[in-house]
């Protein structure tokens, strides 16, 4: 037994890609606090040498993980620059009073915070997080069921094309079909809808039956509020 329970904690330990000596299962309030806090300061900062210190902190950072989640960070990072850039060169360009480096640098270094807190953070715990906090219990659960349901949908999408290739075969390609499969997609989605409505009803759900669990604070929070306050002084001292 206690075996097992050794390997389903290891398994999480890899499943969730967190660093080598701080290994958990959760995301903490405080860590979401810190990613939040770090991203306004960033994005408040006019002082290349803090954006420096804080790039070079994410940077040391993503050095304790492991080498298949430095990957994973490192494309998650050039997709997320990708499509930046693509909506946000245009009006840096062509906009006055705006230093169009010390913009992106700054876009850079969220980006960079952005993909290692993506990585590194399991969203269950990202949404447990953002109960703590006191967000809107509402937005919060919608934004899980929303989550949950894109895997389905992808499911759902995969089966109408492959369903519609066999039934197709031989045939010359109709432009009507991509009307057809986005229909029966949006068949699929109500009638999905509409049973998990249902079956929550049934189950009696509530949002006032979700349970908050207590504030706890433990070592890996201290590091997060030691991180937060030394790079606050550092933005105050600096700006």
């Amino acid at each position: 037994m206690k075996e097992d329970l050794f390997n389903q904690e290891t398994y999480r330990e890899e499943e969730f890609h967190l660093p080598l000596f701080l290994q958990k299962n959760e995301c903490s309030d405080f860590e979401l606090l810190e990613f939040m806090i770090l991203t306004i300061v960033i994005s408040l900062s006019k002082n290349l040498i803090f954006l420096w210190i804080t790039s070079l902190f994410f940077l040391s950072k993503l050095a304790l993980f492991k080498g298949s989640t430095i990957i994973s960070v490192v494309k998650r990072l050039f997709i997320l620059c990708l499509l930046s850039f693509v909506f946000i060169l245009p009006g840096v360009i062509f906009a006055d009073n705006v230093n169009p480096s010390l913009f992106l640098f700054r876009v850079g270094v969220n980006l960079l915070n952005l993909s290692i807190f993506s990585a590194s953070t399991p969203f269950p715990s990202f949404v447990k997080a953002l109960r703590q906090l006191g967000m809107p219990m509402l937005f919060v659960q919608t934004m899980d069921i929303c989550y949950k349901y894109i895997y389905v949908l992808g499911n759902v999408t995969v089966s109408i094309i492959e369903a519609v290739k066999l039934r197709c075969i031989g045939m010359k390609e109709d432009k009507r079909l991509v009307g057809a499969i986005i229909g029966q997609l949006y068949l699929s989605t109500d009638r999905y809808t509409r049973e998990l409505y249902e079956a929550m009803v049934l189950r009696g759900y509530n949002l006032n039956n979700l349970r908050k669990k207590r504030l706890s604070f433990n070592r890996y929070d201290l590091l997060s509020v030691l991180r937060t306050v030394v790079l606050l002084m550092i933005f105050i001292v600096l700006k």
